[in-house]
């Protein structure tokens, strides 16, 4: 009798413990030339087969498809990316810039069907919460500088975006290769 109640209380202590497990997903919130706030289930990286600069590349995309605003960040894909904070400059393939781990984001307010604009990073931060094979997290912090559709001509436009996310990918993508 008592094994059964222990059993019963095991199933019962694990349906209720929470998930470490979180689903992917996103925040973003943007301020200055354009106020959004964007939060989805859309939240993926992938590496790309091809090098860039020398590099592979890895693109982690938060509501690329699916969303009313779109960020993408980049970095190079040699070397697994590991917890800690990274700033974000313009280019990431630019090494002599920015010695050591650094991103690049680009801001896509709007849909991917009739986007508001578009805003490449000048500064900013990127934490990396968590990275293991098939899940990156972490938050961001970036200023961007671009152009809003309505006058595409001014490209000094200056938004300034946080947010969090936790990103899925395939299991089987191998760091480092």
């Amino acid at each position: 009798m008592f094994a059964r109640f222990s059993i019963l209380g095991l199933v019962a202590a694990l349906v209720a413990a929470p998930t470490t497990d979180p689903d992917p997903g996103f925040t973003l919130e943007s301020a200055g030339a354009l106020r959004q706030s964007v939060s989805g289930s859309e939240a993926t990286y992938s590496i790309s087969p091809d090098r860039v600069k020398g590099k592979r590349e890895l693109a982690i995309a938060l509501g690329a498809t699916t969303s009313n605003g779109a960020i993408w960040i980049f970095t190079g894909a040699d070397e697994p990316v590991r917890p800690g904070r990274y700033p974000v400059v313009y280019g990431w393939a630019t090494p002599e810039r920015s010695p050591g781990r650094h991103f690049h984001a680009c801001y896509m307010p709007g849909t991917a069907r009739h986007p508001l604009g578009m805003f490449h990073s000048e500064s900013g931060w990127l934490t990396i919460t968590e990275s293991s094979p098939g899940r990156i997290a972490g938050t961001f912090e970036l200023r961007a500088r671009g152009f809003l559709a309505a006058n595409e001509k001014d490209e000094n436009q200056w938004v300034t975006v946080r947010g969090s996310f936790t990103a899925t990918g395939d299991r089987s993508l191998a760091w480092g290769r």
